[in-house]
């Protein structure tokens, strides 16, 4: 078991890494004066995701006698891996292949691959499609970059470190990881009280139920 002091200092050392190293930042945008990071953009406000969370509970996914007392913004680590792939380029027949950056997402606390399935967020370890065939964040969220002191205090802290990451990376799809970075998912998470207390997930990009997210 972990002791509380080394919990407390463990957590402190990775929001100084947050802060100070420009793995999570783009050369570009680095401020030496304020350390960013990356995040999806906010689409689905709290009054939203209240109403979809109720909605939940309402149609007896939970139990009926339980209600939502408690919401919180909570930032998913997630490792972005950034790749190269062949794509043609151009009109039928006339086209030619080209080198193309591509992106897939990794939940940084279960190491599993972030998909978007009918508008909801999913994970799994499981994929049977080309890496650049599937379905995520890209074309559907909006990156945008935040302070590091804007990142709640109680942000989950990634398990999963990028070297294992390239590994599973390679096994899964047969490709090399160029760039490993970390970007942020922020997540409702509504606290259920009644018999139980249960925790109701909405993601704040596509405003659906998220399960598996912090397992």
């Amino acid at each position: 078991m972990i002791s509380k002091g080394k919990e407390i200092t463990e957590r402190v050392n990775f929001y100084e890494r947050i802060k100070h190293s420009r793995n999570i930042m783009t050369e570009s945008d680095f401020d030496s004066q304020e350390q960013m990071v990356i995040a999806c953009e906010v689409k689905v406000p709290e009054n939203e995701a209240l109403k979809r969370a109720k909605k939940l509970v309402e149609k007896g996914i939970f139990k009926k006698t339980e209600t939502i007392e408690d919401a919180e913004l909570i930032y998913l680590p997630l490792w972005q891996v950034r790749f190269n792939v062949k794509k043609y380029e151009g009109i039928p027949f006339l086209s030619k292949k080209i080198d193309a950056n591509e992106n897939i997402y990794y939940n940084a606390l279960t190491g599993k691959l972030l998909y978007v399935e009918k508008n909801t967020v999913q994970f799994s370890d499981l994929v049977d499609k080309k890496a650049e065939k599937i379905v995520d964040l890209d074309n559907n969220a909006k990156f945008t970059r935040i302070s590091a002191e804007e990142l709640p205090e109680d942000t989950p802290m990634p398990r999963v470190p990028p070297a294992r990451l390239a590994v599973k990376v390679k096994n899964q799809f047969g490709i090399e990881a160029n760039v490993i970075q970390q970007v942020f998912l922020p997540i409702w998470v509504f606290t259920a009280v009644g018999d139980r207390t249960l925790k109701v997930c909405i993601d704040s990009v596509f405003g659906h139920e998220v399960v598996g997210a912090f397992e």
